[in-house]
Protein backbone atom coordinates (compact mmCIF):
# COMPACT_ATOMS: atom_id res chain seq x y z
CA UNK A 1 0.00 0.00 0.00
CA UNK A 2 1.40 3.41 -0.97
CA UNK A 3 1.69 6.30 1.49
CA UNK A 4 -1.28 8.05 -0.14
CA UNK A 5 -3.39 4.88 0.19
CA UNK A 6 -2.43 4.55 3.86
CA UNK A 7 -3.46 8.16 4.49
CA UNK A 8 -6.74 7.55 2.69
CA UNK A 9 -7.44 4.49 4.84
CA UNK A 10 -6.70 6.43 8.02
CA UNK A 11 -8.93 9.33 6.96
CA UNK A 12 -11.83 7.02 6.07
CA UNK A 13 -11.53 4.82 9.16
CA UNK A 14 -14.74 4.50 11.21
CA UNK A 15 -15.16 6.45 14.43
CA UNK A 16 -15.98 5.26 17.95
CA UNK A 17 -19.69 5.40 18.76
CA UNK A 18 -19.02 8.27 21.19
CA UNK A 19 -17.91 10.47 18.27
CA UNK A 20 -21.15 10.01 16.33
CA UNK A 21 -24.24 12.14 16.83
CA UNK A 22 -27.69 12.15 15.25
CA UNK A 23 -30.21 14.65 14.01
CA UNK A 24 -33.68 14.40 12.55
CA UNK A 25 -33.86 15.01 8.80
CA UNK A 26 -37.63 14.82 8.37
CA UNK A 27 -40.70 13.62 10.24
CA UNK A 28 -43.82 11.78 9.12
CA UNK A 29 -46.51 13.17 11.40
CA UNK A 30 -49.01 10.48 10.32
CA UNK A 31 -47.05 7.60 11.85
CA UNK A 32 -44.92 9.72 14.21
CA UNK A 33 -41.68 8.42 12.73
CA UNK A 34 -38.55 10.39 11.90
CA UNK A 35 -35.76 9.82 9.43
CA UNK A 36 -32.48 10.22 11.31
CA UNK A 37 -29.05 11.13 9.99
CA UNK A 38 -25.73 10.18 11.63
CA UNK A 39 -22.72 12.48 11.55
CA UNK A 40 -19.33 12.89 13.19
CA UNK A 41 -18.71 15.66 15.71
CA UNK A 42 -16.48 18.55 14.67
CA UNK A 43 -14.13 17.78 17.56
CA UNK A 44 -13.69 14.22 16.23
CA UNK A 45 -12.96 15.65 12.76
CA UNK A 46 -10.21 17.86 14.17
CA UNK A 47 -8.76 14.95 16.16
CA UNK A 48 -8.71 12.82 12.99
CA UNK A 49 -6.91 15.56 11.05
CA UNK A 50 -4.35 15.91 13.86
CA UNK A 51 -3.83 12.14 13.97
CA UNK A 52 -3.37 11.73 10.20
CA UNK A 53 -1.51 14.90 9.21
CA UNK A 54 -0.25 16.41 12.45
CA UNK A 55 -1.61 19.64 13.87
CA UNK A 56 0.85 21.72 11.82
CA UNK A 57 -0.04 20.20 8.44
CA UNK A 58 -3.68 21.15 8.09
CA UNK A 59 -5.61 24.41 8.29
CA UNK A 60 -9.14 25.73 7.95
CA UNK A 61 -10.40 29.08 6.66
CA UNK A 62 -13.96 30.40 6.88
CA UNK A 63 -16.02 33.02 5.10
CA UNK A 64 -19.34 34.22 6.45
CA UNK A 65 -21.96 34.59 3.73
CA UNK A 66 -25.45 36.06 3.81
CA UNK A 67 -27.11 32.77 4.75
CA UNK A 68 -24.26 30.61 6.01
CA UNK A 69 -20.54 29.87 6.15
CA UNK A 70 -18.01 28.33 3.77
CA UNK A 71 -15.01 26.33 4.97
CA UNK A 72 -11.78 25.82 3.06
CA UNK A 73 -10.02 22.81 4.57
CA UNK A 74 -6.39 22.28 3.53
CA UNK A 75 -4.00 19.41 4.27
CA UNK A 76 -0.37 18.89 3.30
CA UNK A 77 0.32 15.87 1.07
CA UNK A 78 3.71 15.19 -0.51
CA UNK A 79 4.83 18.72 0.26
CA UNK A 80 1.81 20.46 -1.25
CA UNK A 81 -1.43 21.65 0.33
CA UNK A 82 -4.66 20.21 -1.05
CA UNK A 83 -7.82 22.19 -0.35
CA UNK A 84 -11.44 21.02 -0.20
CA UNK A 85 -14.32 23.44 0.27
CA UNK A 86 -17.96 23.22 1.30
CA UNK A 87 -20.62 25.39 2.89
CA UNK A 88 -23.35 25.13 5.52
CA UNK A 89 -26.36 27.31 6.36
CA UNK A 90 -26.86 29.03 9.70
CA UNK A 91 -28.36 26.67 12.25
CA UNK A 92 -31.40 27.35 14.41
CA UNK A 93 -29.41 27.18 17.66
CA UNK A 94 -26.15 29.16 17.91
CA UNK A 95 -26.51 30.03 14.23
CA UNK A 96 -22.96 31.18 13.46
CA UNK A 97 -21.15 28.60 15.62
CA UNK A 98 -23.29 25.81 14.22
CA UNK A 99 -22.63 26.89 10.64
CA UNK A 100 -18.87 26.96 11.23
CA UNK A 101 -19.01 23.46 12.69
CA UNK A 102 -21.20 22.05 9.92
CA UNK A 103 -19.08 23.64 7.18
CA UNK A 104 -15.95 22.02 8.63
CA UNK A 105 -17.62 18.61 8.77
CA UNK A 106 -18.88 18.90 5.20
CA UNK A 107 -15.44 19.90 3.90
CA UNK A 108 -13.91 17.01 5.84
CA UNK A 109 -16.28 14.57 4.14
CA UNK A 110 -14.59 15.50 0.86
CA UNK A 111 -11.38 14.11 2.35
CA UNK A 112 -13.30 10.93 3.20
CA UNK A 113 -13.72 11.66 6.92
CA UNK A 114 -17.02 10.19 8.10
CA UNK A 115 -18.19 9.67 4.53
CA UNK A 116 -19.25 6.10 5.29
CA UNK A 117 -22.06 7.45 7.46
CA UNK A 118 -23.72 8.83 4.33
CA UNK A 119 -24.19 5.24 3.16
CA UNK A 120 -26.35 4.37 6.14
CA UNK A 121 -29.97 4.22 5.13
CA UNK A 122 -33.26 3.74 6.91
CA UNK A 123 -32.15 5.06 10.28
CA UNK A 124 -35.43 5.92 11.96
CA UNK A 125 -36.80 6.86 15.34
CA UNK A 126 -40.28 6.97 16.86
CA UNK A 127 -41.51 10.34 18.12
CA UNK A 128 -42.92 9.48 21.55
CA UNK A 129 -45.47 11.78 23.23
CA UNK A 130 -44.20 10.89 26.71
CA UNK A 131 -40.66 10.65 27.97
CA UNK A 132 -39.65 6.98 28.56
CA UNK A 133 -39.12 6.20 32.23
CA UNK A 134 -36.14 3.88 31.73
CA UNK A 135 -34.58 4.78 28.38
CA UNK A 136 -31.94 2.37 27.10
CA UNK A 137 -30.44 4.92 24.72
CA UNK A 138 -29.74 8.65 24.57
CA UNK A 139 -32.95 10.68 24.45
CA UNK A 140 -33.67 13.90 22.54
CA UNK A 141 -36.69 16.18 22.38
CA UNK A 142 -38.11 17.21 19.01
CA UNK A 143 -40.35 20.23 18.61
CA UNK A 144 -42.01 21.63 15.50
CA UNK A 145 -45.27 23.32 14.59
CA UNK A 146 -46.70 19.95 13.52
CA UNK A 147 -45.42 17.43 16.05
CA UNK A 148 -43.37 17.20 19.22
CA UNK A 149 -42.06 14.44 21.44
CA UNK A 150 -39.10 12.38 22.58
CA UNK A 151 -36.93 10.16 20.39
CA UNK A 152 -34.15 7.68 21.07
CA UNK A 153 -30.95 7.50 19.04
CA UNK A 154 -31.10 4.55 16.62
CA UNK A 155 -28.67 1.63 16.55
CA UNK A 156 -25.87 1.67 14.00
CA UNK A 157 -25.06 -1.42 11.92
CA UNK A 158 -22.51 -3.80 13.42
CA UNK A 159 -19.10 -4.11 11.79
CA UNK A 160 -20.14 -7.59 10.71
CA UNK A 161 -22.79 -7.66 7.98
CA UNK A 162 -26.13 -8.81 9.35
CA UNK A 163 -28.18 -11.29 7.35
CA UNK A 164 -31.27 -9.74 5.83
CA UNK A 165 -30.08 -6.15 6.28
CA UNK A 166 -30.53 -3.36 3.82
CA UNK A 167 -28.10 -3.46 0.88
CA UNK A 168 -26.69 0.01 1.55
CA UNK A 169 -26.19 -0.76 5.21
CA UNK A 170 -24.45 -4.00 4.24
CA UNK A 171 -22.12 -2.07 1.94
CA UNK A 172 -21.33 0.35 4.74
CA UNK A 173 -20.67 -2.56 7.11
CA UNK A 174 -18.26 -4.10 4.60
CA UNK A 175 -16.50 -0.74 4.32
CA UNK A 176 -16.15 -0.71 8.12
CA UNK A 177 -14.52 -4.14 8.07
CA UNK A 178 -12.10 -3.38 5.26
CA UNK A 179 -10.95 -0.09 6.79
CA UNK A 180 -10.60 -1.65 10.23
CA UNK A 181 -8.60 -4.55 8.81
CA UNK A 182 -6.22 -2.21 7.01
CA UNK A 183 -5.50 -0.53 10.33
CA UNK A 184 -5.10 -3.80 12.24
CA UNK A 185 -2.76 -5.25 9.61
CA UNK A 186 -0.60 -2.13 9.60
CA UNK A 187 -0.38 -2.32 13.39
CA UNK A 188 0.56 -6.03 13.29
CA UNK A 189 3.39 -5.26 10.86
CA UNK A 190 4.66 -2.49 13.14
CA UNK A 191 4.66 -4.98 16.03
CA UNK A 192 6.46 -7.53 13.83
CA UNK A 193 3.65 -10.01 14.40
CA UNK A 194 3.30 -10.58 10.66
CA UNK A 195 5.89 -10.11 7.92
CA UNK A 196 5.72 -7.54 5.15
CA UNK A 197 5.16 -10.38 2.68
CA UNK A 198 2.21 -11.68 4.69
CA UNK A 199 0.86 -8.14 4.99
CA UNK A 200 1.06 -7.75 1.22
CA UNK A 201 -0.84 -11.03 0.79
CA UNK A 202 -3.64 -9.76 3.06
CA UNK A 203 -3.80 -6.43 1.21
CA UNK A 204 -4.04 -8.20 -2.14
CA UNK A 205 -7.00 -10.23 -0.91
CA UNK A 206 -8.69 -7.17 0.60
CA UNK A 207 -8.34 -5.33 -2.71
CA UNK A 208 -10.03 -8.21 -4.55
CA UNK A 209 -13.63 -7.15 -5.15
CA UNK A 210 -14.73 -10.80 -4.97
CA UNK A 211 -13.69 -10.98 -1.30
CA UNK A 212 -16.96 -11.28 0.59
CA UNK A 213 -18.06 -10.45 4.16
CA UNK A 214 -17.41 -14.02 5.32
CA UNK A 215 -13.72 -13.86 4.46
CA UNK A 216 -13.47 -10.35 5.92
CA UNK A 217 -14.91 -11.66 9.17
CA UNK A 218 -12.38 -14.50 9.09
CA UNK A 219 -9.45 -12.11 8.59
CA UNK A 220 -10.72 -9.83 11.35
CA UNK A 221 -10.90 -12.70 13.84
CA UNK A 222 -7.49 -13.95 12.75
CA UNK A 223 -5.93 -10.53 13.36
CA UNK A 224 -7.53 -10.29 16.80
CA UNK A 225 -6.09 -13.66 17.82
CA UNK A 226 -2.63 -12.74 16.53
CA UNK A 227 -2.69 -9.51 18.50
CA UNK A 228 -3.84 -11.29 21.67
CA UNK A 229 -1.03 -13.81 21.21
CA UNK A 230 1.45 -10.94 20.88
CA UNK A 231 0.20 -9.40 24.13
CA UNK A 232 0.63 -12.74 25.95
CA UNK A 233 4.19 -12.99 24.63
CA UNK A 234 4.93 -9.48 25.87
CA UNK A 235 3.69 -10.54 29.30
CA UNK A 236 5.89 -13.68 29.15
CA UNK A 237 2.81 -15.87 29.46
CA UNK A 238 3.79 -17.98 26.45
CA UNK A 239 7.17 -19.36 25.53
CA UNK A 240 8.77 -18.75 22.14
CA UNK A 241 7.93 -22.32 21.14
CA UNK A 242 4.29 -21.96 22.27
CA UNK A 243 4.00 -18.71 20.38
CA UNK A 244 5.16 -20.27 17.11
CA UNK A 245 2.86 -23.25 17.57
CA UNK A 246 -0.21 -21.12 18.32
CA UNK A 247 0.66 -18.69 15.51
CA UNK A 248 0.73 -21.53 12.99
CA UNK A 249 -2.58 -22.83 14.30
CA UNK A 250 -4.20 -19.40 13.96
CA UNK A 251 -2.95 -19.03 10.41
CA UNK A 252 -4.19 -22.47 9.35
CA UNK A 253 -7.42 -22.78 11.38
CA UNK A 254 -10.88 -22.57 9.91
CA UNK A 255 -13.45 -20.18 11.35
CA UNK A 256 -14.98 -22.84 13.59
CA UNK A 257 -11.55 -23.50 15.10
CA UNK A 258 -11.02 -19.95 16.32
CA UNK A 259 -13.19 -20.25 19.47
CA UNK A 260 -11.00 -23.12 20.71
CA UNK A 261 -7.83 -21.08 20.25
CA UNK A 262 -9.49 -18.07 21.85
CA UNK A 263 -10.34 -20.08 24.97
CA UNK A 264 -6.76 -21.34 25.17
CA UNK A 265 -5.44 -17.79 25.04
CA UNK A 266 -7.89 -16.75 27.75
CA UNK A 267 -6.63 -19.60 29.98
CA UNK A 268 -3.03 -18.54 29.40
CA UNK A 269 -3.96 -14.95 30.26
CA UNK A 270 -5.61 -16.07 33.51
CA UNK A 271 -2.75 -18.38 34.53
Amino acid sequence: MTQIQEIEVKLKAPFPRADIEFRIAKVNKQNCKAQVLAYVTSRAVMDRLDAVFGCEKWSDEYEVLENGVTCKLSAKLNGDFITKQDAAPFTEIEALKGAFSDALKRAAVKFGIGRYLYKLSNLTADILPNKPENPQKTLHYYLSSEISGWWEEPDLPDLVVQDGGESENQAAAVDFQVLTLYQKLSHLVDLEVITSAKHADYIKKLADKTTGPGLLKYFNKQCNLLYNLHVLAQKNKVSAEQRITIYNRVMSARMNGFPIIEKELQKLEAA
